[in-house]
Order: structure tokens, then sequence, then C-alpha cells
């Protein structure tokens, strides 16, 4: 049978973590998935490690040449996909085991272009566990609200076709570049969720989004995004949006006072 998913997996110096993101996509034991490694010309051996293990994994791919940045290398691999659906694996990141073949299951049940998403398992430094993530109905409304998103993409599938009318990753944006789509394609695309349990993420020390979570600077980006998205939305709820944010400030006062005197 013909291939059904690619798996974009883009990289920069991960010599550490690209044999086992390759492994992990392997032992899912998926005959119509292709794992395409979009390589920013690394200069730790990353390539080297994707070409050797290519020679007797048929289903790996590899692209290697200077890009811009990760959104730019997100969309040369989307450009090289021949696959009705894609997905992104980050290096670090792995799927829980007959995920990808749930998604060709799936596939024939939907309508495109469509966004599968299902539920995601965070993990921190040492295997610690932090929790599952399962995300709200995906719409517009409530990404704008601030409602819990697909975190990451180890999470959700999508129709390659959705990027003809949602637009490609903003290659000048590095750091939320997948909820920037996310809040497009929530305009076009037909949401099937799934409660199980997809894909599992890490965050780790050294990583970007821990990075970005510790400063605080993450969540000022999503603020930044729900506030120009808003402006899509139908006026009644743009003001539903408005007042929230409006009482978002006083929530926050009362759950700290409510966490120093429980009472």
């Amino acid at each position: 049978m013909s291939p059904l998913i690619t798996v974009i997996t883009p990289v920069l110096n991960a010599a550490s973590f690209i044999q086992g993101c390759m492994e992990s996509v392997t032992a899912q034991g998926c005959n119509r998935v292709v794992h395409l490694i979009v390589d920013g010309a690394s200069s730790d051996g990353t390539p080297d490690i994707v070409r050797r293990y290519a020679q007797e994994h048929s289903h790996v791919q590899l692209i290697s040449e200077k890009d811009s940045g990760q959104s730019d290398a997100m969309n040369r691999g989307i450009s090289a996909a021949t696959t009705p659906f894609i997905g992104f694996l980050n290096a670090d990141d792995y799927y829980e085991p007959g995920t990808l073949n749930r998604i060709c299951t799936l596939a024939p049940t939907i309508t495109e272009p469509a966004f599968l998403y299902g539920n995601l398992k965070v993990w921190g430094d040492n295997d610690a566990d932090l929790g599952l993530q399962s995300p709200a109905p995906f719409t517009l409304l409530n990404l704008c609200l601030g409602k819990p998103f697909p975190l990451n993409p180890a999470s959700y599938f999508y129709h390659k076709s959705l990027h003809e009318v949602a637009g490609p990753y903003d290659v000048d944006d590095h750091y939320t570049m997948d909820l920037d789509f996310l809040f497009r394609a929530s305009m076009y695309a037909k949401a099937y969720y799934h409660n199980e349990l997809w894909g599992h993420f890490r965050l780790i020390e050294g990583t970007k989004t821990l990075g970005e979570l510790a400063t605080g600077e993450s969540f000022r980006r999503q603020a930044a995004l729900r506030r120009k998205y808003a402006a899509q939305l139908p006026v009644l709820q743009r003001a539903q949006v408005n007042i929230a944010r409006t009482l978002e400030p006083l929530a926050k006062k009362v759950a700290r006072r409510l966490k120093r005197n429980p009472s």
C-alpha cells in the first residue's frame, strides 16, 4: 500500500537524539509512513547518523541543507511530502505505540481537510511525570479564550492540503510557529478529537520551550496571538473573549488569595 503519513522531523545538531527518534518511528510498525528528517546542515554528525540508518530502513528520508530556522525547515518538509497526511515529531519526542496505525485506520472515515488530535503525555528531566494534557475542543474561540490547546505536534496529524487554505508556518516566528498555525488551521479544518494517548513530549532542561516558560515569555507570546486572532471572531464571540480578558486579572488575584487562605 502507498504511504499515507509523512512524519517530519526538523533538526539541527541533534546527534544525541536523532537515532532514538528514528527508532521510535520504526517501532510503530506502520508500513504506510515516511519519516522525513529535515536537517539544517548540522555540524555534529546528525546527517551521517540518518544516512546510515536509512540504508537499512527505506521509510527514512533525509534533506540536509542550510535553512533559516525551524519554521523554514518545517515548510521544506511539507513541500517535499507526497502523502495526504503529515505530522511533526521533534527529535526528543515520541509517539505512543500504535499511534501511526491508528491514524491509518481513522483516515478513511474523515473529511478533508481534517485535523486529528489526541492526548499528550508530558515528561520532565529524569523522566519526571508532568501529567497528561487533554485539549479543549479545537475551535478558534477556545484558542482565543486561552483554553488548553494541542500543546505539541506529537499529539496531532492533519491533511497536507490544510496548508493550502491556512498557509505555511511563519518563517519569522521561531517560538510560537506551532500555535500560530493552530489558530489559522482552526478556521478551516474539520477537527476530530480522540480521547486517546498519542504523543509524548519532553519538557526538559535546555529546550527552547522550557526556557520560554521559565521567563514567562511563552505566555506573553500566546496572549499576543490570542489578541491578534480574536479579530477574526464573530462580534458576540469577540465580546466574550474581551470580557474574559478583562476578568482574567481578577480571577488570578482571587486564586492567589485562596491559595494563601484556603478557608
